[in-house]
């Protein structure tokens, strides 16, 4: 019992850390794009499982992220957004392109949102 427990949080950990990832990676993303053109996320919900399965790839996909926030590098992965209008909740989805690999740490972990007023 005690050892299913600890796989259990070992497994939640993980999640966690791998989602504060994506969230800081989305950001960045978010961030390096603020001077081109003005996108618009999808509209609707996600669960929030670890499972992508109900995102669809092609109209949710947001923006490349690029090395070093640089559109000249190679595209380490790429950001999906949906927004939940009336909940005024944005569900964000990174995936890596092969053949890079994420690598979690916990000082690379994290999620940072910045509201600029005045902007649309």
């Amino acid at each position: 019992m005690k050892n299913l427990k600890s796989e259990i949080l070992e497994t939640n950990i993980t999640k966690m850390v791998l989602l504060s990832i994506a969230f800081t990676i989305a950001m960045v993303a978010l961030a390096s794009n603020a001077s081109a053109a003005a996108q618009t996320p999808s509209y609707g919900t996600a669960i929030v499982d670890g499972k992508y399965i109900e995102w669809d790839l092609n109209a949710d996909h947001f923006a490349d992220m690029h090395e070093a926030y640089n559109a000249n590098k190679d595209v380490l992965s790429k950001l999906y957004l949906r927004y939940n209008c009336s909940a005024k909740v944005m569900y964000v989805l990174v995936l890596r392109v092969p053949p890079y690999e994420v690598q979690p740490t916990a000082d690379d972990a994290g999620l940072e949102l910045i509201v600029r007023k005045g902007r649309r």
